[in-house]
């Protein structure tokens, strides 16, 4: 998230951000399964796989926009552009 935050300095942090949320986000996507099985037992393991799959829902949500707090929209089409 903190390299998102940097997309004032170069559209590079942003994508480098993305990137190393994307490569992550196998390894949180499995975790949900895998803490239930260990911490719950089978009456309740259902519905902690469930808490755990929407809480990373909403964790991804919520890393979407709190970035767009820290970054400011002064930006013109032209700044936008790679440079060549």
């Amino acid at each position: 998230m903190w390299l998102k935050v940097l997309v004032n300095e170069s559209v590079w942090f942003f994508m480098l951000g993305n990137t190393f949320a994307g490569l992550g986000q196998p390894f949180f996507l499995n975790s949900s399964a895998l803490l239930a099985v260990t911490w719950f037992g089978d009456s309740s393991r259902a519905l902690a796989t469930t808490c755990a799959s929407m809480a990373n829902n909403v964790g991804n949500a919520v890393g979407s926009i709190f970035p767009t707090l820290f970054v400011d929209n002064k930006m013109t089409p032209v700044e936008l552009r790679a440079p060549i």
